[in-house]
């Protein structure tokens, strides 16, 4: 980082650019999807958005949703992602 201007607590301004280097760590990893109701007809299921960072691959589990209940219905019904759990143990897919 280069910082130019800069003057000191006596007003006298710099007569160089200040140059700062700076590290940080890296960012933790992270991968996200849409929340709630996620309908992937064949050709959706193929691509869909799934935002990362710092990964180089993941596992995605899958639960088939029971055509017994509307979309619509199920859709009002479901609690947030953080406090909802997997509808059965084990998932029916894994990618």
């Amino acid at each position: 980082m280069t910082i130019g201007g800069l003057t000191d607590r006596f007003g006298e301004r710099q007569a160089a650019a200040v140059r700062l280097r700076v590290e940080t760590l890296p960012l933790g990893a992270s991968a996200t999807i849409a929340e709630g109701l996620l309908l992937l007809d064949p050709e959706a299921a193929r691509s869909f958005p799934v935002h990362s960072r710092n990964l180089t691959q993941a596992e995605l589990d899958l639960w088939p949703y029971p055509t017994t209940i509307s979309m619509r219905s199920a859709a009002r019904s479901m609690p947030p992602a953080a406090v909802r759990s997997p509808p059965d143990p084990r998932p029916s897919t894994s990618l």
